[in-house]
């Protein structure tokens, strides 16, 4: 008789309050989503032809490098509250020329890609080799690349953005992607 008043009480205490005996009086906390919401204007700052002094300061003053066959360039690191990633830009007399970031693995690659198709219509070049997918859009102004690979989930590696129609430059530039890529910098 007393287990089925025990297993009647609890049921009456479950039926009143849900939570049951796990409620606690502590505020609920608002959780980070599992995979962080990035969006694409948050590369904005960083477009080619804007000026460097354009950067918002909430990227700080970037960090200056120096790598062969480059002009002048800085790294950034772009932080929101779940991630932290840097952003490299090269830039001639203060204007910005190319950029290049590795996205972190956490980020979704359906997700991200979409959203580039979004934005840019499809890709004109699609590459795949051993689990690894190049995504270029071109245009007459730009061009843009992403990679991503897939194992077990599918996650991006990197996009950089290219300005096609920089002006009078050194010859000595090439573009970032092609310096990190075919180096295996980053």
């Amino acid at each position: 008789m007393q287990k089925a008043s025990t297993v009647f009480f609890l049921f009456l205490t479950l039926l009143i309050n849900p939570k049951g005996f796990t409620q606690n009086n502590q505020p609920e906390k608002k959780e980070n989503p599992v995979f962080p919401i990035f969006n694409l204007d948050e590369l904005n700052a960083f477009e080619p032809g804007k000026k460097l002094s354009e950067i918002p300061k909430k990227f700080g003053d970037g960090e200056n490098l120096k790598l062969q066959r480059s002009l002048e360039i800085k790294k950034f690191n772009l932080v929101h509250e779940a991630y932290v990633f840097p952003i490299w830009v090269q830039y001639y007399d203060e204007i910005i020329i190319d950029f290049y970031t590795r996205l972190p693995s956490y980020f979704l690659h359906d997700t991200f890609h979409q959203s580039l198709i979004n934005r840019y219509g499809n890709q004109n070049i699609y590459a795949l080799k051993d689990s690894t997918a190049v995504y270029t859009w071109e245009n007459q102004k730009s061009k843009r690349i992403y990679s991503g690979g897939c194992t077990i989930t599918c996650y991006p590696i990197y996009y950089a953005v290219i300005n096609k129609t920089p002006g009078k430059i050194p010859t000595i530039y090439r573009p970032l992607a092609d310096l990190f890529v075919s180096t295996g910098f980053d």
